[in-house]
């Protein structure tokens, strides 16, 4: 069996609009890193889950500018090795930025967040009447 060309074009249209649209390039000493994503969708919701191991739900940021779903994010990470007698430490900040394109139907005002065991899970109820608001913060809830 042949894989298609564009195997996303069998997943409908609702999922061409949720477009990442990161572009976005490091700071000095900071790691970025594109967390992944789940996007699925009912008659009623669509749904983004990110998987952030390591993080909780104050590390992440979720927001709405304008037609996009805005996830930024991070934590600073520290390791230390021995071996030999000699001692390495390594520190960085692991960072994210992740932009998605919202699709025409969602309700920007009643979008929830909620974080529990590494994952953002953030809910975005359908509106069926193309409102749009022109930008919102997501309280991310912890679970």
């Amino acid at each position: 069996m042949a894989i298609p060309r564009e195997p996303t074009r069998y997943l409908g249209e609702s999922w061409d609009e949720f477009v990442d649209v990161t572009d976005r390039a490091p700071a000095d000493g900071e790691r970025l890193w594109a967390p992944a994503v789940d996007v699925r969708e009912t008659q009623r919701t669509y749904y983004l889950e990110a998987d952030l191991p390591g993080m909780t739900g104050s590390d992440v940021d979720v927001r709405v500018e304008g037609d996009r779903l805005v996830l930024t994010g991070g934590k600073e990470e520290k390791r230390e090795e021995k071996e030999e007698g000699y001692i390495m430490r390594e520190r960085y900040a692991r960072r994210f930025s992740r932009r998605f394109r919202l699709p025409s139907d969602v309700n920007k005002d009643k979008i929830e967040a909620e974080f529990k065991d590494g994952v953002l899970t953030v809910k975005m109820p359908r509106s069926g009447d193309g409102a749009e608001a022109k930008g919102k913060s997501i309280k991310v809830k912890s679970g």
